[in-house]
């Protein structure tokens, strides 16, 4: 096995051990934890994924491009100046989110709002550096950082639940997951230790360049916010319609959709991308027609026997389990699972068009994936309760997947 076959394949492993590590985490709490806890940790997952892209403003588009191949001193000055505007960011989040609890202007208790606070800073900085790492050419760094901050911290936390039963609730698991970001971030910084700090640091922040980056990357900022919100915001519809049981029952299913949208990810698309943009560039149309075609075979066929995987296997689980919720929603389950199909199948298009840099068609897209998303969960929701979810998951998922076909066709010779 060559070098590279062998760093390709642990950059895969450490990819995936996190999202193990996040099942065996559902399966605990969907045994131990009452509904109500885990829809707790799910409305906070959800906060911190959408406010984590919104203080964000996507300048991490520009910057892991403009630092690959240049020298530490360039690249480390470019990631400081990064660091500030996001410093800036979350001084403003702060001030909105203390304005709330202190004028006690939504139904969310000061802990729960504290929490989602620590850890959209601690999830967007993990996100910066990841990418960082990975246009610095470290990516099985990157990888094992991201392992610490996303799947390690499940081991303690699983163990103390384990010897005390009283601890089974949302605020250690999410005590867990921020002490897990927080040392991701240390060992991270420990790892940069032989950078140029002393002098990067007495140089001037670069507020044109800053300028420059915003701009440049606000369509994929507001793109990035349409599809991170129209992921996510089912689950605070159904806590405002339903119950925060309700929201407990959809979190347990939305970790196995999720997996499978990373098993697909790690296991096809990361693999048949680099290769598409390899094949465009040198415009070596008949090739990269030719990979686009078999990685969409390889991920409809894939998602589709995952799907049915867990089609069969989660409401036999939720009966294992011993909770009545997970099997009499199965069905709920099940209409997610095709919405994840036909999503999993509108990212390979999204993946095709990233490659020919047809940049328009997938940051609008995105914006508009949040239409059918959120309007779907607002009309279905309270006519047909948790089956609105499903209905609306499929919904906004053959959306994405129209939009990107559609593009994707445009370009002729495409059949």
């Amino acid at each position: 096995m060559s070098a590279a076959i062998k760093i390709r394949t642990l950059n895969v492993f450490l990819r995936l051990l996190p999202m193990a590590a996040k099942l065996g985490l559902t399966m605990y709490m969907g045994r131990y934890f009452e509904l109500a806890d885990i829809g707790a940790y799910g409305l906070v997952i959800g906060a911190v994924a959408m406010l984590t892209v919104v203080t964000g403003q996507d300048l991490i588009y520009v910057v892991s491009r403009d630092i690959v191949g240049a020298d530490p001193a360039t690249a480390l000055h470019k990631m400081r100046d990064q660091a500030v505007l996001y410093g800036l960011n979350y001084l403003a989040l702060t001030a909105v989110i203390l304005t709330l609890i202190a004028a006690n202007g939504v139904n969310v208790s000061p802990r729960t709002m504290l929490y989602t606070l620590i850890l959209t800073i601690l999830e967007s900085l993990g996100t910066v550096s990841y990418y960082n790492l990975n246009s610095l050419n470290l990516q099985v760094r990157a990888n094992a950082m991201f392992f610490i901050r996303a799947g390690l911290w499940v081991v303690p936390v699983v163990i103390l639940c384990i010897i005390r039963p009283p601890l089974r609730n949302a605020d250690t698991v999410i005590v867990g997951w921020i002490t897990g970001a927080g040392a991701s971030l240390v060992v991270t910084l420990w790892l940069w230790r032989d950078l140029p700090w002393r002098e990067v640091m007495r140089r001037p922040i670069n507020w044109p360049w800053i300028r420059q980056g915003v701009k440049k990357g606000s369509p994929i900022w507001l793109g990035m916010m349409g599809l991170t919100g129209g992921t996510f915001i089912d689950r605070f519809v159904v806590d405002h319609y339903l119950s925060i049981e309700d929201v407990g029952v959809l979190t347990f299913y939305f970790s196995f959709t999720n997996a499978l949208l990373t098993l697909i990810e790690s296991g096809v698309a990361a693999f048949a991308t680099p290769r598409m943009i390899q094949h465009h560039r040198n415009n070596a149309q008949d090739d990269f027609h030719k990979e686009a075609r078999y990685a969409s075979r390889q991920i409809s066929i894939g998602a589709g026997l995952i799907a049915i995987g867990f089609g069969i296997a989660v409401p036999l689980l939720g009966y294992l389990l011993g909770r009545h919720a997970f099997v009499a929603s199965s069905n709920v389950f099940l209409l997610m699972l095709f919405g994840t199909w036909l999503r999993a199948n509108a990212d390979m298009k999204n993946n095709i068009l990233f490659a020919r840099h047809q940049d328009r068609a997938i940051w609008l897209g995105n914006m508009l994936f949040l239409i059918p998303a959120l309007g779907g969960n607002l009309l279905l929701v309270p006519i047909f309760g948790l089956f609105g979810i499903g209905y609306s998951a499929v919904i906004a998922a053959a959306f994405l997947l129209v939009w990107r076909r559609w593009h994707v066709r445009r370009i002729a010779h495409w059949t």
